[in-house]
């Protein structure tokens, strides 16, 4: 339809204008602060954007400099190089359907990080444990999945309640 038309004109002008946003912040960051978490955060934006343009190869290739960035300002065990390894995850697992290994390893790398650094009770494990259940579901490991779902049901049940869970 006409207004579908529309709809869909108007998404790519903002992404082609949020790209050119992120570009032009990424190359200020770059050029005043150098390796900074502002730069690799920009990195990140622009891996996204190039992601939802389905341009994958550019799309990897900054979602990888972002987790490298990340790595060596925080190190390998680095709350936010945690982050960068879920959004690299999420890449695979979002757009390859041969990738659920690779998947699957920076989702496990990024929930051990957490785990030291949060806790095993922290909500902040929730985004990686459904990323991980929903690959194993996918690859019909019902109980792998069912397990990581319940421990995604005993974390929220034990940080916000019963009354949160519906």
């Amino acid at each position: 339809s006409a207004a579908s038309d529309v709809y869909k004109r108007q998404l790519i002008d903002d992404l082609a204008e949020r790209k050119e946003l992120i570009l032009r912040a990424y190359r200020i960051c770059q050029d005043i602060l150098g390796e900074h978490r502002i730069t690799a955060i920009c990195l990140s934006f622009l891996a996204s954007i190039y992601d939802q343009e389905e341009d994958l190869d550019l799309a990897e290739k900054y979602y990888f400099e972002s987790l490298e960035m990340a790595r060596r300002i925080y190190g390998e065990d680095g709350y936010i190089t945690a982050d960068c390894m879920l959004n690299f995850g999420n890449f695979y697992s979002n757009n390859f359907t041969d990738a659920t290994d690779k998947a699957l390893e920076y989702y496990g790398q990024a929930l051990e990080i957490k785990r030291t650094r949060v806790g095993v009770d922290s909500p902040h494990l929730c985004p990686i444990l459904f990323a991980i259940a929903d690959i194993e579901e996918c690859l019909e490991h019902f109980d792998r999945a069912k397990k990581i779902y319940q421990e995604i049901y005993r974390i929220i049940k034990l940080n916000f309640g019963l009354d949160s869970i519906q």
